[in-house]
């Protein structure tokens, strides 16, 4: 089975501390390199992480606040700079392309690479990403600004074929490779001989969700059910739900609530407010209410398996 990590590159809210970079991930799934988000600081951050921004494949910006996209135009006179001549994707809001276009312009600088453009759209679930082995879609959030979250799905896209059913049922080579394929076989009988009698049981699909930045928004439930691992912003302790309504942010307690709503394998909670030294303190709370719950940090790698 091919690895699927993230990699946590920035960690905290907007006002970044010595420990904590603003938002940002890296994705690795199926020999791709997805980054979620690129707060200024980032590309020091891969540097730091030994990750070179060279094998990026996709950017997914999820909105247009700064913490969440102001390194992006650095990172990409970087790759620039380095001599990068394969394509780059991004997808993010509209007015995104814009705003790159306009720093590209002012700073007289065309681009060696060809950088492609996905506007994320409010026409749900959007497809951003289709890909042999994985696919990403888009999702609405509950922010100040329009704000989107983004789910990474692998696909199985090889089965592996019980050698016996080649022989009792006479397959084809042509039979065999659709059977791999996960396609049933129609024999010349017109009987149906079914994909799962022919091959043996499959993984399940992994799967990914980035919930950053929203309020307490119980409708992501849908859009997210039964994820492996569920990121949720949680920039506040749930004694200071009052401050997080009045910002479009979540609790501690608000991301375990769309855990355990989602049907999530694991919760990993980050973007936390520079006010907070404990850490610690904020995942218990969150562990209250769903037992599997990790803090993120700045640098740490978490393989779904």
């Amino acid at each position: 089975m091919k690895p699927f990590t993230i990699t946590f590159l920035g960690t905290g809210s907007a006002v970044p501390t010595p420990s904590r970079n603003p938002s940002s991930q890296l994705v690795k799934i199926d020999d791709f390199h997805i980054l979620i988000d690129c707060a200024e600081g980032t590309l020091m951050q891969l540097n730091r992480f030994n990750l070179s921004p060279m094998k990026l494949n996709y950017i997914l910006i999820s909105h247009l606040h700064g913490d969440h996209y102001h390194g992006l135009i650095g990172l990409i006179t970087a790759m620039h700079l380095n001599g990068r001549t394969n394509p780059l994707r991004v997808a993010g809001p509209p007015g995104l392309y814009e705003i790159i276009q306009l720093q590209l312009k002012h700073a007289d600088t065309t681009l060696r690479f060809p950088l492609i453009f996905i506007t994320l759209t409010e026409d749900f679930p959007q497809v951003i990403i289709d890909e042999t082995g994985f696919s990403t879609e888009c999702f609405a959030m509950k922010h100040r600004i329009p704000a989107w979250g983004f789910l990474i799905r692998e696909k199985i896209v090889h089965y592996k074929i019980r050698k016996e059913s080649i022989e009792q049922y006479g397959l084809t080579h042509s039979e065999i490779h659709s059977v791999q394929k996960g396609e049933d076989v129609i024999t010349k009988d017109g009987e149906i001989i079914l994909n799962k009698l022919l091959t043996f049981p499959q993984p399940a699909a992994r799967s990914y969700a980035y919930c950053s930045d929203t309020a307490f928004y119980p409708e992501l439930a849908s859009a997210i059910r039964s994820v492996n691992v569920l990121y949720h912003e949680a920039t506040f302790s749930a004694i200071h739900a009052r401050e997080a309504k009045a910002t479009f942010h979540s609790t501690t307690w608000q991301a375990a609530e769309v855990a355990c709503l989602a049907g999530a394998k694991r919760l990993v909670i980050g973007h936390f407010s520079s006010r907070y030294q404990n850490i610690e303190q904020l995942r218990l709370e969150a562990v209250s209410k769903f037992m599997d719950t990790v803090s993120a940090w700045d640098g740490l790698v978490l393989s779904i398996e």
